[in-house]
């Protein structure tokens, strides 16, 4: 099965008081569309400026519940930190996301997006064999389908 790996931000901002100038950013690639066989990772940056405490996941509504990783965070600095997540057993239809954002000075504030989950393409279809040339001693003879029977040295045969 092939993982493709999507991935999408969400952006908002948080005006708080004048003495603890803290902001909340998340920033993203707004209804990002994956396929049900792909693996969602979306990622949450907290800025604050009294301090990084933590970022959490909630899924707000979705056709069914999704298997989520155990968010990671994947850069801190004192004020700053990204955190990712991963999404699996995706199934068509619309995912809606809240990453809540907390700084050390109890500040919190959340942002919303979501994510769009469709069917992979259909396999293609096999190909078939709809007529034959066969070359004897030079001369090019043409066999409809069905009338060639393919014999291999394992002994079995294919009829085209």
């Amino acid at each position: 099965m092939k993982k493709l790996i999507a991935s999408f931000i969400i952006l908002c901002t948080l005006a708080c008081s004048a003495q603890t100038a803290t902001s909340f950013v998340l920033t993203p690639n707004c209804k990002q569309t994956v396929k049900s066989t792909d693996t969602a990772v979306v990622f949450a940056q907290l800025t604050a400026s009294d301090g990084y405490g933590s970022i959490g996941w909630q899924v707000v509504s979705c056709p069914t519940a999704p298997i989520m990783s155990t968010p990671l965070v994947s850069y801190q600095t004192g004020i700053q930190a990204v955190s990712s997540m991963q999404l699996y057993g995706l199934v068509p239809g619309t995912y809606v996301l809240r990453a809540t954002g907390k700084s050390t000075g109890g500040t919190t504030g959340s942002a919303l997006d979501s994510l769009i989950v469709v069917s992979p393409p259909p396999p293609p279809k096999p190909r078939s064999v709809t007529i034959a040339t066969v070359m004897i001693f030079g001369i090019p003879i043409i066999v409809p389908s069905g009338a060639l029977t393919l014999k291999y040295d394992d002994g079995s045969t294919i009829t085209q």
